[in-house]
């Protein structure tokens, strides 16, 4: 593909009277064959399917690489580059040139340069717009050369071509007009084309052909009809006095069929609009900023997290969110290095002042030649979370010592089978100092007489094919632990006469889910033998409990009425089935809520907010017993704002609940010794 020397002259430029804000729009009369969108780097982020057909690529080709790469680097400088500068300092540029592109020889293009303005006034992109006006350059040539064969010439063109009398009465039509519209040529003979277009257009369109008719320029113009079997048919009209003897006596017309390239830029449009609700719904908090640091956009997740208003942001600088200066220094030396900054941890103040630990994630915007016109990224704060880990760490440090005094015998083993926890209690029931066992791998004297592996040895070598091997039917799934197993055997060295043990042992896995070692706890059941097997019953429901619980999925009315339960929503609540459930609960916040206020509160949270995380309560199941529950919902509204229904997903926390609480009995009961 090149530019031909043979060009229609300089381009034509407008200088637009006010920058619009929000989307940039593309000029009403532009013609389209094909269409791209053009970033400030001169990189294509849009491109049609006729203009890839053009080039002979796909837009995969072509989206997302610069201009010069495909033009050539020659007619990007020469050519394209000059007439986007034009663009991007708020000119539309129009012109008409001859190409030459693969296999279709030299063609003639009337081109449209339009600045697309975000809505802070800001030429963000150029919207190019072009159409081959080839075929009517040969036609109008050919007019020129032969007014005889003007009516063969008419019936030919790529346009459609019509007349009207002073009134606007049809006059003529040639073929293209009648085959498009769907209207026979007798049919536009006996109509106006005021009774073509639409009610809500006629008004438009006469003005334009009155003053056709008193010989004034009018530029052209796009309207729409309906074709008769319905379908809307949208076109470009081109319209100019017919004058006979100096005097004015109808209107020529040519008309060009625009739907495809309207309903492109419908589709481009509908694009634009989707992507800036991904980015404005977006939770990450979003931001860019011009090579400066002076905020060009920012979401509401952003705005949320910072403290300041979308008025506000515009004149916020990047420096002004350190608490450190010299931390933007480093975060700007790492992303102009290498392009990007990955989870970069420093240290955010909110408007307020208030200090957040955040990871920022950002990426440099560049022009082909590499020059940084801006910086984009996304902003996590992390505060929470780092006060839950420094929380976490001290929480290990004192299970540590509660493991230690704990009265239940246990020991921990890593993923070397070396011992690095052997408490107390377990010092007294086998006789055997932690002094001596912490670090090596004898933990198996306190048991056997012989060195063979205990249950924590075979999961923390993932052995459990060997269980059966040494431990028989003695052994079984904890059903409180995942991926615990306990036994229970009589240990005849232990005690004057031997004990009945009961132990378990579960795997210890760090953040990345491996296996870093082991668990295991006994306990003296010497005097409980005879109960054991109510237990094992006790546990079996609560395994089979535990083995069927999954997330519930709900739909709810603002009243109170389910609209839909899944199957495990209705089994977390104790019911047979959906159906049964619906049936049954016909008022939530009566039947289901252990606490009614919990309900009023739920429902204002998703008034006032739509959405709702990790709301905890209370429910009665079927049976009336009462478990807790963890609720992810939002509220679907109308165009109004009136909530239609709620929707989310319900859990079941019981468990860790209980455990927690268990867990706090154990500190409190460790606190008053």
């Amino acid at each position: 593909m090149r530019e031909s020397q043979k060009s229609t002259g300089e381009p034509i430029l407008d200088r637009t009277e006010e920058k619009k804000k929000g989307r940039g729009e593309v000029p009403s009369s532009s013609l389209v064959d094909s269409m791209t969108l053009i970033n400030r780097s001169y990189v294509y982020e849009f491109a049609s399917e006729a203009y890839c057909r053009s080039h002979g690529r796909s837009r995969k080709e072509i989206i997302g690489n610069s201009v010069a790469s495909i033009w050539g680097e020659e007619d990007f400088s020469k050519f394209a580059k000059r007439y986007l500068d034009q663009c991007f300092v708020g000119n539309v540029v129009h012109y008409e040139n001859w190409l030459e592109f693969p296999g279709m020889g030299l063609r003639c293009y009337r081109v449209t340069y339009s600045p697309y303005f975000n809505e802070y006034g800001q030429v963000t992109h150029a919207v190019v717009a072009s159409l081959d006006i080839t075929d009517a350059k040969k036609e109008q040539e050919a007019l020129e050369k032969s007014e005889a064969q003007f009516r063969t010439i008419l019936k030919s063109m790529h346009y459609g071509v019509y007349t009207f009398d002073t009134e606007g009465r049809f006059t003529y039509v040639n073929d293209v007009v009648a085959k498009r519209s769907g209207y026979p040529r007798e049919w536009h003979l006996e109509k106006t084309l005021f009774d073509l277009v639409r009610p809500e257009e006629r008004g438009a369109v006469r003005k334009n052909f009155e003053a056709a008719v008193r010989g004034e320029y009018v530029p052209p113009y796009e309207f729409a009809y309906f074709k008769p079997d319905g379908d809307i048919v949208w076109v470009h009209i081109s319209t100019t006095a017919i004058r006979e003897g100096g005097h004015i006596v109808g209107v020529l017309g040519l008309l060009l069929d625009v739907t495809k390239r309207r309903k492109s830029e419908e589709a481009l449009k509908e694009s634009e609009e989707k992507y800036r609700t991904l980015f404005e719904n977006s939770r990450d908090a979003i931001f860019i900023t011009s090579h400066e640091g002076t905020s060009v956009d920012a979401n509401r997740s952003f705005l949320d997290l910072f403290g300041y208003t979308k008025e506000e942001a515009r004149e916020l600088k990047a420096v002004d969110t350190f608490v450190n200066p010299e931390d933007l220094d480093t975060y700007l030396k790492v992303i102009k290095e290498n392009g990007f900054a990955k989870d970069f941890d420093v240290k955010l103040k909110r408007k307020d002042g208030t200090v957040m630990d955040c990871l920022v994630t950002g990426t440099t915007q560049r022009r082909p030649d590499g020059t940084i016109i801006g910086y984009q990224g996304i902003v996590r704060d992390e505060t929470v979370k780092k006060r839950v880990e420094a929380a976490l760490k001290d929480s290990e440090q004192k299970l540590k010592n509660i493991l230690y005094g704990s009265p239940i015998p246990q020991f921990v083993i890593d993923r070397n089978h070396r011992v690095t926890q052997w408490n107390r209690a377990l010092e007294i029931l086998s006789g055997i100092k932690a002094e001596d066992v912490m670090g090596t791998s004898q933990h198996w004297k306190a048991f056997y007489s012989s060195e063979r592996p205990c249950i924590a040895d075979l999961l923390v070598d993932e052995a459990l094919g060997q269980m059966a091997d040494w431990y028989g039917g003695k052994f079984s799934r904890s059903h409180f632990i995942d991926g615990a197993y306990k036994a229970s055997d009589f240990f005849q060295a232990m005690g004057s006469n031997g004990k009945w043990l009961y132990f378990t042992a579960a795997v210890i896995r760090d953040s990345k889910n491996n296996i870093v070692g082991a668990l295991e706890t006994l306990e003296d059941i010497t005097q409980q033998k005879i109960a054991e097997q109510a237990l094992r019953r006790a546990e079996a429901k609560y395994r089979s409990i535990f083995e069927n619980a999954v997330e519930g999925i709900f739909q709810t009315t603002p009243e109170g009425q389910y609209m839909s339960v899944n199957p495990a929503y209705a089994r977390i609540l104790g019911y047979d089935s959906p159906e049964a459930m619906m049936q049954e609960v016909t008022d939530i916040g009566k039947q289901l809520y252990v606490k009614s206020e919990d309900r009023l509160t739920y429902k204002a949270i998703l008034a006032e907010e739509g959405t709702i995380q990790r709301f905890e309560t209370q429910f009665y199941r079927k049976d009336g017993s009462v478990c807790w529950v963890s609720i992810n919902a939002r509220a679907v509204k109308d165009e109004s704002g009136r909530a239609l229904y709620y929707e989310g997903t319900m859990e079941d926390f019981t468990k860790s609940r209980l455990e927690i609480e268990q867990l706090k009995k154990i500190l409190d009961a460790k606190k008053s010794l």
